[in-house]
């Protein structure tokens, strides 16, 4: 048993030293990720389909809501923003994205806080509850999440060609199978 986790671990090691996100120079693994993450969520409460995975996320209506009074109120001396485009946005609660990353409050405020000093996101208080801290993705964001992904998308295409297909499918059906037991281990 000893071999097999030492090579598990290796190439678990082996798979991180690539460290693809050095294809995206303007943004941390945390970053991407939870910028990916508010857009999945932003997805999931209009009309649009989504391509991703959030079917798999936990947030509660309650959790997003559409922000354009908290948006108004903190873009009111910015001019690039609308009104207009300040209603069709939506917000989601930092404590959402806490509960949902499962990540320690820290890390969270941590990254959010370096979007926020980038432009990508927007943090305030919310108006209805100011326990509450709202976000949401800016144009720029969009814009930056949008391409990162066709950036990722592009490499992954290639290692998929590569790997093959029906290869990465069986090493993602794995993964996921060893995610549930461990998770099941670990309760």
């Amino acid at each position: 048993m000893e071999n097999k986790l030492l090579s598990f671990i290796s190439i678990i090691k082996e798979i991180r030293k690539a460290d693809i996100f050095r294809l995206i120079p303007n943004l941390s693994m945390e970053e991407f990720a939870l910028l990916n993450m508010m857009q999945s969520l932003f997805t999931l409460t209009s009309d649009q389909p989504s391509m991703d995975h959030s079917e798999d996320l936990e947030i509660s209506p309650e959790d997003t809501e559409n922000c354009s009074e908290s948006r108004q109120n903190q873009q009111e001396n910015e001019e690039d923003v609308s009104k207009e485009a300040a209603e069709e946005k939506q917000c989601i609660k930092v404590s959402a994205l806490v509960k949902e990353l499962g990540a320690p409050p820290s890390v969270v405020s941590r990254t959010l806080r370096s979007l926020d000093k980038k432009g990508l996101i927007t943090r305030t208080v919310d108006e209805h509850d100011r326990r509450n801290v709202l976000v949401w993705i800016t144009e720029e964001g969009e814009k930056t999440i949008n391409e990162a992904n066709a950036i990722m998308e592009e490499c992954l295409s290639r290692v998929f060609a590569d790997v093959g297909e029906d290869n990465m499918r069986q090493l993602m059906s794995t993964i996921k199978k060893l995610q549930e037991s461990l998770n099941r281990e670990m309760d």
